[in-house]
Order: structure tokens, then C-alpha cells, then sequence
């Protein structure tokens, strides 16, 4: 989901297994009616037990300001041509997911510049072990780890809050401290009584399972080499 607040003058970059959900869940409570608020990934249907419900507003409309059929868009390792036509012919505006340059296109420049901006990001090898729980939750016969990693793990997260290969947003904060930040954040930005962080699609990784404890030589390598530029940004650790 991509979140925009006109009344606190904010953009969220959701990245994808950093906890997004919970923050977008937790942003829907204080947007004002002309906010953005972009459903949730296709496959959250509705809350499970426990879990709090979310309430998508302004994400969709035919009016499309920018001409974005005439620049495709990066998502992953391909392009998406079919997909965003499938968008533009469905009248969204904003979906989930969508980063930096897509939002600042749909958006505009003036408005981009002049909000704040936060993303999330999180350890690259816990991001990997996270995403393929996620990912094998509902096989009947896991991939394994290895292989698994090496044909879906993307080549890092760092592109995409950034913009002609430099960060474009102005806090990324850090999964391991996530409520802290999260809640300073929107405490710097006006929000009286900011909202506690519900938990939303947790619970896929049996165990809890440590990441060292699922990765080998081959899968730490690889992500150390694909997540390079993040794990230089953040100074992030393979801890042992």
C-alpha cells in the first residue's frame, strides 16, 4: 500500500517484508478523507483473528495526470508492460507497492519534494529468510532455501526508495528498532497520539527460526553480493 497525507504532509515508500503492512494499518487510522490510501496486496482479503482491518480511499480514478504508459516501469527484475496497462484500463491510480519514481510520477514533482518521506528497511539476510516463508507458505513442497534464494531473492531493495541511483527519501527506518522510529516519526510530523503498530502477516517462519541458522555459505554470499549497496548504507551485519 502506498500512503499519502495531505494533512501531515507525508509519503510512505513501502518496501516489502519490513513490517509495511503493520505501518500502512497504523497510517489508515490518522489519514484525513483527502488522503491516499492504496489497498492492500491483492492476496489480503480481509483480517484474520487478532488482526485490524484496513480502509483503502482516493487510489482510484481514470484521471491520470502523467503519461506513465509511456515509460515502463521496473518492478523486480522485469518489465511490467502488461501490468501497468492492466492498471490504467482499472482506473489506479496508487497500489501497493509502488516505488519512489512511480509515486513521484503519479504525484508530481512540487508535492514529492515537498513532503517527507520514510521507508523501511531491515537486514537483507533476515529479509531473505522472512520472504521465503513468506513466499512457501502455502506449498505443499518447499523449494529449498538454497535454490530458492539464488531464482527470487531481488537484486536488494535500496532502488527502490531511490532515484537516479541516490536515496530519495529523507528517513529510512530501521526494522529492528521499527516501533521506536516509527512512533518518533509521526511525533516529528505533528501526529498527536501516534498510533501502536498492529502485527499483520507474521507467524510464516516456523519457530522463529534465527536467519544465521538458515543460511549457508552459498546463500549468505549471494545476498551479501545482491543487497551490496544497502549493507553498505546501513553498515548491516551477518551476526553470528
Amino acid at each position: 500500500m502506498t500512503v499519502i497525507s495531505h494533512k501531515y504532509k507525508f509519503i510512505f515508500v513501502k518496501t516489502g517484508k519490513t513490517a509495511g503492512t503493520s505501518v500502512e494499518m497504523a497510517l489508515n487510522k490518522i489519514c484525513g478523507p483527502e488522503d491516499v490510501c492504496s489497498p492492500l496486496s491483492k492476496w489480503w482479503k480481509k483480517p484474520r483473528p487478532g488482526e485490524e482491518s484496513h480502509n483503502p480511499q482516493n487510489a482510484k480514478g481514470f484521471f491520470l495526470p502523467h503519461p506513465f504508459l509511456k515509460r515502463p516501469w521496473r518492478s523486480g527484475r522485469g518489465w511490467r508492460i502488461k501490468g501497468e496497462f492492466r492498471e490504467f484500463m482499472h482506473g489506479w491510480k496508487y497500489r501497493s507497492h509502488m516505488s519512489a519514481i512511480e509515486i513521484r510520477a503519479r504525484l508530481g514533482k512540487k508535492l514529492w519534494n515537498e513532503y517527507f518521506k520514510f521507508t523501511i528497511d531491515r537486514n537483507p539476510w533476515d529479509k531473505a529468510v522472512s520472504a521465503y516463508y513468506f513466499a512457501q507458505r502455502n506449498k505443499k513442497q518447499e523449494m529449498p532455501f538454497e535454490e530458492w534464494v539464488q531464482r527470487y531473492f531481488p537484486d536488494g531493495t535500496i532502488d527502490f526508495y531511490s532515484i537516479n541511483g541516490e536515496i530519495a527519501v529523507d528517513r529510512v527506518l530501521r526494522y529492528e528498532n521499527l516501533a521506536a522510529e516509527f512512533r518518533q516519526t509521526l511525533i516529528e510530523l505533528g501526529v498527536p497520539n501516534p498510533p501502536e503498530l498492529p502485527q499483520a502477516k507474521a507467524n510464516f517462519r516456523p519457530d522463529r527460526a534465527s536467519y544465521q541458522s538458515v543460511h549457508n555459505e552459498v546463500t549468505k554470499n549471494y545476498v551479501a553480493q545482491a543487497c551490496a549497496r544497502e549493507i553498505k548504507a546501513f553498515d548491516y551485519q551477518f551476526s553470528e
